[in-house]
């Protein structure tokens, strides 16, 4: 059986045409009752669990060498009914509409660039 639900990009970077830092934003969502197996192998794709970030029930990994030369990014897992699954959708959601209302990328800052 399978320890995860889905695997969901919802950072800026994953809406083709968006500036966007260079930064992977990647959450996993675990079937109640998975967490602590799905932390446990987690280690096999190269994975440090880091804790919780200071939200509970969303768990923070970093990768390690050799994938340390990824991009920067965000690796996060939590269950179905967590707050922050749906925040997470709801703002990947507004970034997809609004760059589709203005018909260019938006989110402008220093040190972004456009999305290809």
């Amino acid at each position: 059986m399978k320890t995860y639900e889905s695997i969901e990009h919802f950072s800026s970077t994953s809406i083709p045409g968006m500036v966007a830092k260079p930064v992977i934003a990647i959450m996993m969502e675990v079937p109640f009752g998975k967490m602590p197996q799905t932390m446990e192998e987690l280690p096999v794709l190269e994975c440090r669990h880091k804790g919780d970030g200071g939200i509970p029930g969303r768990e923070v990994y970093e990768y390690l060498p050799p994938y340390i030369d990824l991009p920067v990014n965000h690796f996060y897992t939590c269950c179905p009914d967590h707050d922050q699954l749906e925040v997470h959708r709801a703002f990947w959601g507004f970034l997809d509409r609004e760059s589709r209302v203005e018909g260019k990328a938006v989110g402008v800052e220093a040190g972004v660039r456009p999305n290809m």
